[in-house]
């Protein structure tokens, strides 16, 4: 048995305002599983929800890398820093407002 597939070689492509609408309902649904385990005795459903968010977000945000690296390449250096500055420095000063849980 052999099996062909046919690829005509077009991209699929998703706009920045589409993927910033999915990662908006990816969070949402995370908030959400985070209410539902604390709140109500459904943690299977919570558990569905906040995976479900989790794998949407980092699927986005992959393609997001990949597409951006398509386009115009991605230095190293800049990479980090930006990563710096949008997530860590954000996550700690956070934490530290917060005491860490």
């Amino acid at each position: 048995m052999e099996i062909q597939i046919e690829s005509n070689q077009e991209d699929i492509h998703l706009s920045s305002q589409m993927a910033v609408f999915f990662k908006g309902v990816a969070i949402i649904m995370v908030i959400i599983s985070h209410i539902i385990s604390k709140c109500y005795d459904a943690s299977y459903i919570a558990n569905l929800f906040g995976t479900g968010g989790t794998s949407i977000f980092l699927l986005l945000s992959g393609y997001g890398l990949y597409s951006s690296y398509k386009n115009k390449g991605i230095e190293i250096k800049s990479f980090w820093e930006s990563k710096i500055n949008k997530i860590f420095i954000p996550y700690i000063l956070i934490t530290a407002i917060y005491g860490g849980g």
